[in-house]
């Protein structure tokens, strides 16, 4: 999900742009950004330069972000400021809740709708006890959306409510145009967000050390609090 240098944030367009001054992005990049629309734009200011034996990059995307996490110097921008679907990469937000309100020892007995969604999961058992620190690594390493349901559901009783503390954790942020629904990432018109937004989170996310290390897991294995039932996790990170 995140590499250990900078990231790429890929997402589908849905809704126009917006423009905001902010104090990370170098003025000339932030104008430049918001007035292209199409074309891939490679700041020099900012950016690494290329050498002439080597290819630019080749991305499909309709919008990236890449920054140096060290010293938050953009390296590559395009349509960072446009609203689109964020997909899983919500669960980083999931994640910071639940770290904000919950120790990782505590004990999660698993009901009927973690079950019943759709999409990754690590395939969880009605009645299972197991951790939040089990859960977690299948939310981070598996993406698994039944490990966010059983999340949002021990946090807030239900999804909805969870996602109230996720729009409040955006808001603490300084994210401005970001509103999430759900706690999984699922397509829906109320759950969104930017490149640049995602940028924010994304770097607030790796301010925790679990997070920072659980998701440069590539396979593990976790259990119930018994031990009788096994969750193996891959991670879904080409």
């Amino acid at each position: 999900m995140l590499t250990n240098l900078f990231f790429f944030l890929l997402l589908e367009t849905i809704q126009p742009s917006y423009s905001a001054i902010t104090s990370v992005l170098p003025e000339t990049t932030m104008v430049a950004a918001v007035a292209q629309a199409n074309s891939l734009t490679l700041f020099h200011e900012s950016a690494p330069e290329k050498t002439t034996e080597s290819l630019g990059p080749v991305l499909e995307a309709r919008a990236v972000y890449a920054i140096d996490l060290e010293t938050s110097t953009p390296l590559f921008v395009k349509n960072i400021f446009d609203r689109r679907q964020t997909a899983s990469i919500a669960k980083l937000v999931t994640a910071m809740v639940i770290l904000d309100n919950h120790a990782l020892n505590e004990k999660v007995t698993i009901g009927r709708n973690p079950l019943q969604q759709d999409g990754t999961r690590m395939w969880l058992h009605e009645g299972e006890i197991i951790t939040v620190e089990n859960l977690m690594t299948g939310l981070l390493i598996a993406s698994a959306n039944d490990a966010a349901m059983a999340l949002a559901e021990y946090d807030s009783g239900n999804e909805k409510a969870f996602a109230v503390k996720m729009n409040e954790k955006a808001i603490e942020l300084g994210l401005r145009n970001t509103h999430f629904s759900n706690a999984k990432g699922f397509d829906e018109k109320d759950n969104y967000s930017t490149a640049y937004d995602i940028m924010l989170f994304s770097r607030a996310a790796l301010n925790y050390p679990f997070i920072k290390k659980t998701v440069s897991i590539k396979n593990t294995e976790v259990t119930s609090l018994n031990g009788n039932t096994k969750h193996k996790l891959e991670s879904t990170n080409e």
